[in-house]
């Protein structure tokens, strides 16, 4: 389920969930590795947003 709502964010909202992202993995490390996390990344790669 949370792939597919990762699959359904709309392009202008990528580098808010990423910058949200960033800041909980600072809190959290342990948060990689979670398949809608790496589904985001991949959709920010192929829209250049991922730095």
């Amino acid at each position: 389920m949370a792939e597919a709502i990762a699959r359904s964010v709309r392009e202008d909202e990528l580098e808010e969930l990423l910058a949200l992202y960033r800041h909980m993995h600072e809190h959290d490390p342990d948060i990689v590795g979670e398949p809608w996390l790496e589904e985001l990344c991949a959709r920010s790669c192929r829209t250049r947003i991922w730095t």
